[in-house]
């Protein structure tokens, strides 16, 4: 079991947000999607990317967890 450093989202819903993500930054073309994969499977729930990474959705898909258990991060 991994335990992460939280924050909680000052909101009406109180969502803990975990500190701890994992980056997609840098990444080589066509490694995102197993990288992606392979992270959530291994316990990250917070995902670091940009939209340019289509492979990150794949990556979402292939690991079998819900959308909805995860964070997704980008930048503007």
């Amino acid at each position: 079991m991994i335990i992460w450093l939280t924050f909680t989202l000052d909101n009406n819903n109180e969502i803990v947000f975990p500190q701890t993500g994992f980056s997609t930054w840098k990444a080589d073309p066509g490694e995102v999607k197993k990288a992606v994969a392979e992270a959530i499977k291994t316990g990250y729930c917070r995902i670091d990317s940009v939209l340019i990474y289509d492979e990150v959705g794949q990556g979402i898909k292939e690991s079998g967890i819900p959308q909805d258990e995860l964070f997704m991060v980008s930048k503007l």
